[in-house]
């Protein structure tokens, strides 16, 4: 489906993984690019903040190399963390989080200096306190780790429909897609599946 008017665009930081450049030039909607701001529409309010892309990276807008999203939906709190790799958050950065019902975020990444040792996502949720996590960088180590803290569930699906009836009192992880109970992660982690 090609992009419409309607249609909302973050970028939070400009990795060729994260940021086309053609694409956000002519994409036809509302767009926050690597910057603080909001988009406050009828159904969902999008809030940007400025992160880390490293833990030493400055916390300035102008020369900031991460951005967090916070997104307001059907009475659901829900933040993507981009490629934050910050040793810890702010408490400015906290209060503008808020309560998370949904955190996207990452566990290991080399870009971000995130791994298994340095426990960097753990802590950073460790201070969010979501109601669920969907990893979105990972490993099988830091998988194992996951899976001492928190309950686990997967979905085949590449989507999933959450109300806040449906996400989780105490944290939890959601992995997506088949290869929790076929691949080399099936044995890891005892998960439940995602209803």
């Amino acid at each position: 489906k090609e992009p419409s008017a309607d249609d909302v665009l973050l970028t939070t930081h400009l990795h060729a993984d994260h940021y086309l450049k053609d694409f956000v030039d002519t994409f036809p909607g509302r767009k926050i690019i690597m910057t603080t701001g909001t988009i406050d529409l009828p159904d969902v309010k999008i809030t940007a903040i400025v992160s880390a892309h490293l833990p030493n990276d400055p916390l300035d807008a102008a020369k900031a190399t991460d951005f967090l999203f916070v997104i307001e939906t059907g009475d659901l709190r829900i933040v993507h963390f981009g490629d934050c790799g910050q040793l810890s958050f702010t408490p400015e950065q906290l209060a503008a989080i808020g309560a998370v019902d949904l955190a996207v975020t990452q566990f290991s990444n080399s870009f971000s200096m995130m791994d298994a040792t340095n426990r960097t996502g753990f802590h950073q949720m460790g201070q969010v306190k979501p109601r669920l996590i969907i990893p979105t960088h990972y490993d099988r180590a830091t998988l194992e780790i996951a899976a001492g803290l928190w309950p686990g569930f997967y979905t085949k699906t590449r989507t999933v429909t959450l109300s806040p009836d449906s996400v989780p009192e105490k944290t939890s992880l959601l992995l997506m897609g088949a290869e929790y109970t076929v691949g080399p992660y099936a044995s890891l982690y005892k998960l439940a599946e995602w209803k």
